[in-house]
């Protein structure tokens, strides 16, 4: 059998690991697997290593400064190409002891781990395909111009660009006008079980990292603005999953804590939980409907696609590519949102009437079997079904 060096991008468990752990597994018996992990201090409770363990993947771990993984886009060019030039000599050193074949694959999980990875790859003339898995869109102007000059003085390289939606690719092949392929691959996810539909007491759920542009704030404004007229509608509670999980953003996130606090004290007791952190298969057995509400444009929509899997419909602001995920009609259960960027993710409250009505709705229809679970868990499916075709094209299996 052929074999695939996977190089994941972070050491502990998001939405990108799951999706690539699954994409893994689909490969297991088609392809003999080396997993690489980076190994570096972190606050994360959610470890990567033992998630693999747990799967039975053979692991091999990469040891890189966790000052390199604090690195945002708001820090000096100077600072990045710096920790950027030691950890490319710090892995080098490491890379060259497993003795990767120059003919064999390579699947590199991310810009963290890519931009590290592909020069090490290219001085030694590797041969082999590499993939590299853009999990986000190339917003950093500086990891672009790096990839151009790389581009350029190692044209030769075996190149293929990797993402998870059409949105992420076009603007990919905006960013970077390059002869490299460029693949779609849609996420599958795992199959859940079917959630059995309380119509009468609703439990609405939003599942995401606790980050600004996920859209918690907006979602409990609206709670606390349309409170009376959502208890009237049947509404239990509403669950907020998630935690901040990235070293970067540890001082924002601290602060976007106390913002969610002082909403949550304004609106009565235990009609809003915030539960942290769970997986998958636990969270989508404890609601009823899934307010997916980010305000910045999605790579993927990993939650769309398990929500769906599970029976449970999916209102979605239904921007980047969580827009081709959301079931036809789409105008049905996209929630409007004001032209917001990274620097300003103020929200126009006047669109919050449209969210209370386009939810009412969609729970009139699940109560008037307008909405069939059936279908819900056909489309998740088909979805993910694409995706493990994508991939098997992908690497021509």
């Amino acid at each position: 059998m052929d074999k695939l060096h996977a190089f994941f991008n972070v050491n502990f468990v998001g939405g990108a690991e799951r999706s690539f752990t699954t994409q893994l597994m689909d490969l297991k018996e088609k392809l003999v697997i080396q997993i690489y992990k980076p190994s570096y201090s972190s606050d994360s409770h959610n470890d990567l290593n033992e998630y693999l363990k747990q799967l039975d993947f053979k692991t091999k771990s990469i040891n890189i400064d966790s000052a390199y993984y604090s690195l945002s886009r708001s820090s000096s060019k100077l600072l990045v190409i710096y920790r950027l030039i030691q950890n490319i000599f710090k892995v080098r050193s490491q890379l060259s002891t497993f003795n990767i074949p120059s003919h064999e694959m390579v699947y590199l999980n991310g810009s963290k781990i890519g931009i590290l990875v592909l020069p090490i790859l290219a001085f030694s003339s590797h041969r082999g395909r590499i993939f590299w898995h853009f999990r986000d869109y190339p917003n950093s102007k500086f990891l672009i111009f790096i990839l151009k000059l790389l581009l350029r003085c190692f044209h030769q390289i075996n190149l293929e660009f990797v993402t998870s939606s059409k949105s992420v690719t076009a603007s990919l092949r905006e960013s970077l006008p390059t002869n490299n392929k460029i693949h779609t691959v849609y996420n599958p996810v795992n199959s859940y079980d079917k959630r059995t539909l309380n119509l009468q007491s609703l439990t609405i759920a939003h599942v995401g990292m606790l980050t600004p542009w996920k859209g918690q704030k907006v979602l409990l404004n609206f709670i606390k603005s349309f409170y009376s007229e959502l208890k009237d509608l049947g509404i239990k509670e509403f669950i907020f999953w998630g935690e901040a999980i990235y070293q970067s953003d540890d001082e924002k996130s601290n602060s976007y804590k106390s913002e969610l606090d002082s909403i949550l004290s304004e609106i009565p007791k235990d009609f809003v939980t915030f539960a942290g952190k769970d997986s998958p298969e636990n969270i989508y057995k404890k609601h009823d409907i899934l307010m997916h509400t980010s305000l910045l444009p999605e790579p993927f929509g990993r939650v769309l696609v398990e929500a769906y899997s599970a029976g449970i419909p999916v209102l979605s602001t239904g921007l980047g590519g969580s827009f081709e995920l959301v079931l036809e009609p789409k105008s049905d259960y996209i929630l409007p949102v004001s032209r917001i960027s990274s620097n300003n993710l103020d929200f126009s409250e006047r669109y919050y009437k449209e969210w209370f009505q386009k939810l009412s709705k969609v729970i009139e229809n699940m109560r008037s079997n307008k909405i069939h679970q059936s279908a819900l868990i056909a489309h998740g499916q088909n979805i993910s079904k694409l995706g493990r075709r994508q991939l098997l094209e992908l690497l021509g299996l």
